[in-house]
């Protein structure tokens, strides 16, 4: 499966990065069909979001969002969008 980060106009740390693939790694257990992730993090006035855009085989896509002020919050939120 592929995975792409984009960061928009931010520095993501690497902890961050790596959380992120662990989360998308889990749901490849869960649904096989998945294809692709698509990660976006971005800052907008030192709130921090991270959108996940994924692509399932035979299916529409999958969009969900997490916002915080901190990054791990974010992803956490995401995941339970996702979960």
């Amino acid at each position: 499966m592929r995975v792409q980060i984009t960061a928009r106009h931010v520095e993501v740390p690497e902890d961050v990065r790596s959380r992120a693939e662990e989360l998308i790694q889990k749901l490849e257990r869960f649904d096989p069909e998945l294809l692709s992730a698509d990660l976006v993090f971005e800052e907008v006035r030192h709130l921090r979001k991270v959108e996940a855009v994924l692509s399932i085989a035979n299916a529409d896509r999958m969009v969900a969002t997490g916002e915080s002020d901190e990054w791990l919050t974010a992803l956490d939120e995401l995941s339970e969008r996702l979960g």
